[in-house]
């Protein structure tokens, strides 16, 4: 673990390099009670998604296709993605071509000769509409190439300070803030009667865990904590964690975050680093970055 959080990994390496250079940054002011490790892992998760949209992180998937049904939701279907960058459908070694607006899709429609038209699509919002029509039913035919945004860094939810609750029938009700479902399995740490994985019952809400347990009275610390799936580690070259840190302390700046009168000069510090970082990150996996295995 982080000599700051609960995290290990890269993601602890992160949080304890960004709490280490908000300490030693004397323009931040001490007695400011803002930063916590959830509000960093946060900033983590928004500079992923920035990073994501210069397509970072791209790869394929294989959608169904329906007999006469032409238009497809990528949002539903694809609900990580980012920007769809090429299409092609089965048979064929080349992208689809791309139909530049509705009304040259329509006039092909209308046209009637789609039995001899190549592959062809046009993208409108979360939508995509392929020309020809499928005649069919196919599994996977249509490929669709794209950037996504990858799941979220972190994971770890922590007890809310308060007394354990018996509930009838060997429950036991836990504070904790939460966005789980009844039927998620958690792994609990710090407690002294309660840790280990637990399976959320009916009852469990926004504030509460209900689980299994024989009740012993015990009152929850703010550092005991729960963990559904925990990810620590940022889909980019090691090297490139400093991007993470920068768009931290970017954040952190930031009038709207901080809720201090922080200079001018400290933030565009921070915004000049992490431009510095995010401008190496891209580079190395547009050019020499994708003969060494760095993830695109």
């Amino acid at each position: 673990m982080g000599n700051y959080s609960a995290y290990s990994g890269r993601l602890g390496k992160i949080i304890d390099n960004v709490w280490i250079r908000y300490n030693a940054e004397p323009s931040f002011g001490k007695s400011q009670p803002l930063l916590t490790t959830p509000l960093i892992v946060r900033f983590c998760n928004k500079c992923t998604a920035d990073i994501a949209q210069a397509d970072f992180w791209t790869k394929s998937t294989l959608i169904d296709v329906v007999a006469s049904q032409a238009n497809y939701d990528l949002l539903t279907l694809v609900p990580d993605i980012g920007r769809v960058i090429s299409c092609y459908w089965t048979g064929y070694t080349t992208p689809m071509g791309v139909i530049s607006n509705y009304t040259d899709y329509r006039a092909l429609v209308n046209d009637g000769s789609s039995s001899t038209s190549e592959p062809q699509y046009f993208p409108m919002g979360n939508i995509i509409y392929v020309y020809p029509t499928p005649t069919a039913n196919g599994t996977g035919s249509l490929e669709v190439y794209h950037s996504y945004l990858p799941a979220d860094l972190g994971g770890i939810n922590y007890l809310t300070a308060g007394a354990a609750v018996s509930i009838a029938g060997g429950k036991v009700d836990i504070p904790c803030v939460n966005d789980f479902s009844v039927g998620d399995t958690v792994t609990i740490y710090g407690t002294t009667n309660y840790n280990g994985a637990k399976t959320l019952l009916t009852g469990t809400n926004p504030t509460t865990l209900r689980i299994t347990a024989t009740y012993v009275a015990e009152t929850f610390a703010t550092t005991d904590y729960c963990i559904k799936t925990l990810n620590e580690t940022p889909l980019v070259p090691q090297v490139s964690d400093d991007a993470y840190e920068t768009f931290c302390l970017q954040e952190i700046a930031s009038k709207d975050y901080a809720g201090k009168d922080y200079s001018e000069k400290l933030w565009i510090k921070f915004v000049n680093e992490y431009r510095r970082s995010r401008g190496r990150l891209i580079h190395q996996t547009t050019s020499e970055g994708a003969s060494m295995g760095f993830p695109r």
